[in-house]
Protein backbone atom coordinates (compact mmCIF):
# COMPACT_ATOMS: atom_id res chain seq x y z
CA UNK A 1 0.00 0.00 0.00
CA UNK A 2 1.24 3.39 -0.95
CA UNK A 3 1.56 5.93 1.61
CA UNK A 4 -1.34 8.93 1.08
CA UNK A 5 -1.12 11.06 -1.33
CA UNK A 6 -1.31 14.25 1.34
CA UNK A 7 2.21 12.97 3.37
CA UNK A 8 4.03 12.35 -0.73
CA UNK A 9 3.29 15.62 -1.54
CA UNK A 10 3.97 17.27 2.28
CA UNK A 11 7.79 15.55 1.53
CA UNK A 12 8.03 16.58 -1.59
CA UNK A 13 7.81 19.48 -1.52
CA UNK A 14 9.84 19.72 2.21
CA UNK A 15 12.50 18.30 -0.05
CA UNK A 16 12.36 20.01 -3.40
CA UNK A 17 13.52 22.92 -0.87
CA UNK A 18 16.20 21.04 0.01
CA UNK A 19 17.05 20.10 -2.94
CA UNK A 20 17.19 23.71 -4.63
CA UNK A 21 19.48 25.02 -1.07
CA UNK A 22 21.87 22.26 -2.12
CA UNK A 23 21.69 22.82 -5.76
CA UNK A 24 22.97 26.45 -4.95
CA UNK A 25 25.16 25.30 -2.68
CA UNK A 26 26.87 22.90 -5.63
CA UNK A 27 26.48 25.67 -8.32
CA UNK A 28 26.70 28.94 -6.40
CA UNK A 29 28.70 28.37 -3.00
CA UNK A 30 27.95 31.10 -0.45
CA UNK A 31 25.22 32.77 -2.61
CA UNK A 32 22.01 33.62 -0.55
CA UNK A 33 18.75 32.11 -1.74
CA UNK A 34 15.72 34.59 -1.36
CA UNK A 35 14.92 32.50 2.40
CA UNK A 36 14.78 33.93 5.48
CA UNK A 37 17.91 33.98 7.43
CA UNK A 38 19.67 33.08 4.67
CA UNK A 39 21.60 35.71 4.18
CA UNK A 40 23.17 35.34 7.85
CA UNK A 41 23.34 31.73 7.31
CA UNK A 42 25.53 32.14 5.15
CA UNK A 43 28.09 33.67 7.13
CA UNK A 44 28.56 30.28 9.04
CA UNK A 45 30.89 28.89 5.34
CA UNK A 46 34.50 29.96 5.27
CA UNK A 47 34.45 33.42 4.24
CA UNK A 48 36.52 32.31 1.06
CA UNK A 49 33.85 29.56 0.36
CA UNK A 50 33.50 31.45 -3.03
CA UNK A 51 37.17 32.04 -4.07
CA UNK A 52 39.25 29.09 -2.30
CA UNK A 53 39.21 25.77 -4.51
CA UNK A 54 39.45 23.52 -1.23
CA UNK A 55 36.37 25.37 1.10
CA UNK A 56 34.50 25.33 -2.02
CA UNK A 57 34.70 21.94 -3.00
CA UNK A 58 33.41 21.10 0.53
CA UNK A 59 30.15 22.91 0.11
CA UNK A 60 29.63 21.84 -3.19
CA UNK A 61 30.37 18.28 -1.46
CA UNK A 62 27.32 19.30 1.37
CA UNK A 63 25.64 20.31 -1.06
CA UNK A 64 25.57 17.56 -3.30
CA UNK A 65 24.70 14.82 -0.40
CA UNK A 66 21.93 17.36 0.28
CA UNK A 67 20.61 16.38 -3.29
CA UNK A 68 21.41 12.89 -2.68
CA UNK A 69 19.01 11.98 0.21
CA UNK A 70 16.27 14.54 -0.63
CA UNK A 71 15.80 12.73 -3.82
CA UNK A 72 16.25 9.72 -2.37
CA UNK A 73 13.51 10.55 -0.19
CA UNK A 74 11.05 11.43 -2.88
CA UNK A 75 11.76 8.58 -4.81
CA UNK A 76 10.58 6.65 -2.33
CA UNK A 77 7.75 8.15 -1.70
CA UNK A 78 6.90 7.66 -5.02
CA UNK A 79 7.84 4.04 -5.33
CA UNK A 80 5.76 1.55 -6.93
CA UNK A 81 3.51 -0.73 -3.80
CA UNK A 82 5.95 -3.81 -4.84
CA UNK A 83 8.60 -1.97 -3.09
CA UNK A 84 6.87 -1.72 0.14
CA UNK A 85 9.15 -3.61 2.45
CA UNK A 86 12.02 -1.38 1.17
CA UNK A 87 9.82 1.49 1.73
CA UNK A 88 9.41 0.57 5.10
CA UNK A 89 13.04 0.23 6.34
CA UNK A 90 13.94 3.51 4.30
CA UNK A 91 10.95 5.47 6.15
CA UNK A 92 12.61 4.42 9.26
CA UNK A 93 16.20 5.42 8.79
CA UNK A 94 14.80 8.76 7.40
CA UNK A 95 12.81 8.69 10.10
CA UNK A 96 15.59 8.23 12.60
CA UNK A 97 17.98 10.62 10.74
CA UNK A 98 15.45 13.36 10.51
CA UNK A 99 14.93 12.88 14.58
CA UNK A 100 18.93 13.17 14.74
CA UNK A 101 19.23 16.11 12.59
CA UNK A 102 16.44 17.86 14.52
CA UNK A 103 18.70 16.95 17.89
CA UNK A 104 22.15 18.58 16.40
CA UNK A 105 19.68 21.87 15.05
CA UNK A 106 17.97 22.37 17.87
CA UNK A 107 21.16 22.32 20.04
CA UNK A 108 23.20 24.58 17.89
CA UNK A 109 20.70 26.67 16.99
CA UNK A 110 20.85 29.45 20.17
CA UNK A 111 24.02 29.93 19.86
CA UNK A 112 24.03 30.27 15.57
CA UNK A 113 21.36 32.65 16.39
CA UNK A 114 23.24 35.01 18.75
CA UNK A 115 26.83 34.52 16.83
CA UNK A 116 25.27 34.95 13.42
CA UNK A 117 21.74 36.01 13.86
CA UNK A 118 20.73 33.63 11.38
CA UNK A 119 17.34 31.70 12.51
CA UNK A 120 17.68 27.58 11.79
CA UNK A 121 14.66 26.94 14.47
CA UNK A 122 12.09 26.51 10.79
CA UNK A 123 15.02 24.04 10.02
CA UNK A 124 13.30 22.17 12.69
CA UNK A 125 10.00 22.39 12.29
CA UNK A 126 10.42 21.18 8.96
CA UNK A 127 11.84 18.31 9.89
CA UNK A 128 9.46 17.59 12.62
CA UNK A 129 6.81 17.54 10.01
CA UNK A 130 8.61 14.93 7.49
CA UNK A 131 9.14 12.99 10.40
CA UNK A 132 5.55 13.13 11.32
CA UNK A 133 4.69 11.87 7.76
CA UNK A 134 7.65 9.58 8.05
CA UNK A 135 5.74 8.10 10.92
CA UNK A 136 2.73 7.58 9.10
CA UNK A 137 4.08 6.02 6.62
CA UNK A 138 6.37 3.21 8.57
CA UNK A 139 3.66 2.72 10.95
CA UNK A 140 0.59 2.26 9.00
CA UNK A 141 -0.83 -0.07 6.26
CA UNK A 142 0.06 -3.29 4.74
CA UNK A 143 3.61 -4.20 4.63
CA UNK A 144 3.43 -8.19 3.61
CA UNK A 145 5.61 -9.11 1.09
CA UNK A 146 2.54 -10.97 -0.86
CA UNK A 147 1.16 -9.54 -4.31
CA UNK A 148 -2.55 -8.30 -3.57
CA UNK A 149 -4.96 -10.55 -6.15
CA UNK A 150 -6.79 -8.36 -8.98
CA UNK A 151 -10.51 -9.06 -8.73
Amino acid sequence: MAPPLWARVTVTIIECVFIVVGGRDIVAPGYPLPLPDDDKLMTLWFDDVKTDIGHGFLCQLIGCFICTVGLSKIIMCWMPAEGQILRYYLTLNFMFTNMFSMGVAAKAAPHILQKYGGNIYPFVGIWGIETLAFAFFAFSGDKSLKAKKVK
